[in-house]
């Protein structure tokens, strides 16, 4: 079945939808015996593959109708099991630290077994605004679309708040809604945040009290010279992790090798991404094994900025999350504390953080002189 996302889901989470298969099949015998109802072998083959055609393999709509509209199986028992299954899935992406983006990728998968099986009005513009069903602390809601929530700001003065890194320093103001048309919205901006934004290439907005969600958004162009931005393609955002940082996360002044080493002798290679106050970012293309809470020791070398000083350190860090990225694996480490040249990495940081801003600075006077 075409849903946007199918690809990347699958090609990501495919191993994770195989094995819940079997959580799925005990959810509907447990429903079926609970209502006392007589659940044949032949019934039970059918909702696995409807499920395995939606999420697994490739999904035929005329034998997925064929299976629909057979006398012993039930549309709204499978689509609630559907659901929980929404529901587990968004645990497993939040526990595992994965792109929050999946879950709307399932959620289009969702929206158009709706739309086939149910007849559910869902065109493309539909889909680009809003997903019609939402997680929440509350369930599952029919949610108002983001351009309605815009014009409901707009029209009282409400600004957006937007959080963006640039080069892992946070730039974070409100901007003016100016615009607001049938998919995109205009917004006036500190020049500083729009740089910030042009460097992530998207923008994002900051839950409030109108906004139950922190917002991804598309930059469809934007004007320096009075300071504007057009935005579109809305996407809710589980995680911020911008939000949850102690310190900027800054990237390294030059390429820096770096090895991670367990206590059992098993290491891995890779290259420095990222440094802050409390921790570091590995990038490498080996996964050995390494779990959370794990310790690994580190020699890096590091050129601290605006001096000539070079520095060798021998640390420890535990392991925090492992994450796929772009094909190569993210270590995600936080330092231990009590160790002599934990010191080293904070001045690192401070004057990278600050070497940033001069830059950021830099541009900004660049851009009012044109």
């Amino acid at each position: 079945m075409s849903f946007n996302g199918r690809d990347e889901l699958i090609d990501s989470s495919i191993d994770y939808f195989e094995k819940y298969t079997h959580k799925f099949i005990n959810n509907i015998q447990s429903y079926y015996k609970n209502e006392g109802k007589a659940l044949t072998r032949e019934t039970l083959e059918s909702y696995q593959e409807l499920y395995s055609m939606l999420l697994i393999k490739k999904f035929d709509i005329e034998v997925g109708k064929k299976i629909s509209n057979s006398k012993d199986f039930d549309k709204a028992c499978f689509f609630e099991f559907l659901l929980i299954t929404y529901i587990d899935f968004s645990k497993y992406v939040e526990n595992n630290n994965l792109d929050t983006t999946l879950l709307i990728y399932l959620a289009n998968a969702l929206n158009r077994y709706i739309a086939i099986f149910f007849k559910f009005p869902l065109n493309e513009q539909q889909n680009n605004q809003t997903n019609v069903f939402s997680n929440s602390n509350y369930g599952f809601f029919i949610q108002e679309s983001f351009i309605d929530t815009f014009k409901k700001m707009k029209s009282i003065g409400e600004k957006l708040e937007f959080l963006n890194l640039y080069n892992g320093v946070p730039v974070r103001t409100f901007g003016e809604i100016l615009q607001v048309d049938n998919n995109s919205i205009v917004v006036k901006l500190d020049l500083m945040q729009i740089l910030a934004m042009k460097e992530e290439e998207n923008a994002y907005i900051v839950q409030n009290q109108y906004l139950k969600k922190n917002i991804k958004a598309n930059i469809l162009w934007c004007n320096i010279a009075n300071c504007t931005v057009c935005l579109n393609d809305f996407e809710n955002q589980m995680h911020m992790y911008a939000l949850k940082r102690m310190y900027p996360r800054v990237h390294p002044n030059e390429f820096t090798k770096i090895t991670l080493t367990h206590d059992d002798g098993r290491s891995i290679s890779g290259k420095l991404f990222d440094i802050s106050e409390g921790g570091i970012g590995v990038v490498s293309t080996e996964d050995i094994g390494f779990k959370k809470g794990d310790i690994l020791k580190s020699h890096i070398k590091l050129h601290i900025p605006n001096s000539n000083e070079n520095v060798e350190l021998d640390l420890n860090f535990k392991l925090v999350v492992l994450i796929v990225y772009q094909n190569a694996y993210r270590y995600c480490l936080e330092i231990l504390p009590n160790q002599k040249d934990s010191i080293k990495i904070k001045e690192f940081a401070v004057k990278r953080v600050e070497e940033t801003l001069i830059e950021l600075k830099n541009q900004l006077e660049l851009y009012k002189r044109d």
